[in-house]
């Protein structure tokens, strides 16, 4: 796993002071304890979304200029509209009639004028609905660019995970308790009394076609599909003092049953998995996490052959996180840019990385090894 490469801003309690930072190496260095971290690329995202931002106000300043302009030519349409009479005539050459609608006119043009002009002055009440409805085209314009491949075909965040890795899960909830036995039976609230973190999560994701968690194209999520759709619940024990532990839980791959709108929820593979994990990068500040073990397959009705089929597998836990344009550690909002650290820089956390919103913890694993 790639160790990440930041400059280091401030320092912060970790999650308990018994956990020590590694020495430093060349390799190490520019390795945080904390999660308050800057990369030059995280600099130069910053200054670009700066200039972004002077563009659309730039943007929507000549916007608001040309519609000054159009109601400009609105008002002098106007004034050109408004007959002038014969006010340079005698009264007394005029018919009374005529008389009449002249001197009516002549109050009445005052008040036009004032009407006319009374709308350069009024405030562009549209101008904050449209820079927002800019801001949400820019967003969904970058979403959908990030969203194709240099190719232009379509791809979702767990489908660019797959160009690395065999599957790509996400951690749709989790519950976690601080304990002082491995069990969680004690859960303690003050960190500093905790030994074990012990958490039980829920996971979904894709895996690629032709690994132990997609065999064969039919059990793909759709026809023509290249991946499956799997399913997890997980149990994960670390120490708060070494950030080594373990992992268990059972998988599924899940094909549509009654509603093809929704999430697939049918089993049609079922199977088990246990192993160890490495949470001491994450303990330490550094947002990710690893884990190694095996994958057996305990049920699978489409294809018998498959039961008792055990891999073994590698896994990286890629932890969201936020930080500021300048590259500083800010607090956490949902909705917000969030980010996973990959080959040590920033990747912006994708819409469909989210789970109601919020940036979801994203577990990448490779069979085989």
């Amino acid at each position: 796993m790639t160790e990440p490469r930041f400059i280091l801003r401030t320092r912060g309690s970790r999650i308990n002071p018994a956990i020590r930072a590694s020495p430093v190496t060349s390799r190490s260095r520019a390795i945080p304890e904390t999660a308050q971290f800057v990369t030059e690329r995280t600099k130069r995202a910053g200054e670009k979304r700066v200039v972004d931002r002077l563009r659309v106000a730039i943007h929507a300043a000549k916007r608001r200029k040309s519609r000054d302009i159009r109601k400009f030519v609105a008002l002098v349409r106007i004034l050109l509209a408004c007959p002038t009479g014969v006010s340079d005539l005698e009264p007394d050459a005029l018919p009374d009639d005529l008389f009449e609608r002249e001197r009516d006119m002549t109050k009445r043009v005052p008040i036009v004028m004032a009407l006319a002009l009374s709308l350069l002055g009024l405030p562009v009440l549209g101008d904050a609905d449209d820079r927002d409805a800019g801001d949400r085209d820019d967003r969904g314009r970058e979403e959908r660019s990030d969203a194709r491949s240099l190719k232009g075909v379509a791809v979702d965040g767990a489908h660019g995970v797959l160009r690395v890795a065999d599957a790509a899960l996400y951690e749709l909830s989790e519950d976690a308790v601080l304990s002082t036995d491995e069990e969680g039976k004690f859960p303690v609230f003050d960190p500093t009394g905790a030994a074990f973190r012990v958490a039980t999560s829920s996971l979904q994701g894709i895996a690629k076609l032709g690994t132990i968690l997609c065999p064969a194209p039919t059990f793909a999520t759709k026809p023509k599909a290249d991946s499956c759709t799997v399913t997890a619940t997980g149990l994960s024990r670390a120490s708060l003092f070494t950030g080594l532990g373990s992992i268990r839980g059972a998988v599924e791959i899940v094909i549509q049953l009654d509603n093809p709108v929704d999430s697939p929820e049918l089993p049609v593979v079922k199977g088990t998995f246990a192993g160890t994990i490495n949470f001491t990068p994450a303990f330490s500040g550094i947002p990710l996490g690893s884990a190694r073990g095996s994958l057996t397959v305990t049920v699978s009705p489409l294809d018998p052959s498959l039961v008792g089929v055990t891999v073994p597998f590698t896994g990286v836990f890629r932890q969201p996180f936020v930080i500021s344009e300048e590259g500083q550690q800010k607090k956490p909002r949902r909705g917000a840019d969030a980010f996973y650290l990959v080959d040590g820089k920033p990747v912006p956390v994708r819409h469909d990385e989210r789970a109601a919103g919020w940036p979801t913890v994203r577990f990448e694993i490779t069979f085989g090894q």
